[in-house]
């Protein structure tokens, strides 16, 4: 197949917005076919969880929730210009805020798109490698992002965030299968 009768994709960015300007964004990166893979949403234990806000839900993350994790908090390593916010991991999928800084330094600051690819490329080797494999998708070719522009907009997707566990089983990516 040539490149001139590939199907084009959709952009899903916001035309013309510089993705490397300071700001806060809501991402979701979805697992390969919504597979579930990272651990399991746990009801009615009190005072667990990623999220201080859960009530009586929790993520137990399984190995790979825990790279998943592991990689996502080491990120400003990688990335110094960024700030990591609030986040969960959930079986099939990831919600996140970050925050890009472009007064830390990094310069040229790298964009979005470059943060969450070099996760997703880092996630799924660290994965692969724990399974002695190489080339298993872990995540989904693309992912979501909402541009945070208020304060408003912020403690919505906070709130989502904190009650994502809550909700799980209504989720639109829920999906009762595991691998």
């Amino acid at each position: 197949m040539t490149t001139d009768t590939l199907p084009s994709r959709r952009t899903i960015r916001l035309q013309g917005y510089d993705y490397s300007s300071s700001g806060m964004y809501f991402v979701t990166i979805c697992r390969q076919d919504r597979i579930c893979l990272f651990g399991e949403v746990i009801g009615k234990t009190v005072g667990a969880g990623l999220c201080p806000a859960l009530n009586d839900y929790y993520i137990k993350l399984s190995q790979y929730g825990e790279i998943i994790e592991e990689q996502w908090i080491s990120l400003p390593n990688l990335f110094p210009n960024i700030i990591l916010h609030e986040y969960v991991i959930m079986p099939n999928h990831f919600h996140a805020i970050i925050e890009i800084d472009t007064w830390a330094g990094q310069s040229p600051a790298p964009t979005l798109g470059n943060i969450i690819g070099s996760f997703k490329s880092i996630s799924t080797k660290k994965c692969n490698k724990m399974d002695n494999i190489s080339g298993q998708k872990i995540w989904q070719r693309n992912y979501y992002e909402h541009i945070i522009r208020d304060e408003k907009s912020y403690n919505n997707m906070t709130d989502y965030i904190a009650s994502n566990p809550i909700n799980w089983q209504s989720d639109d990516y829920y999906i009762n299968k595991n691998i």
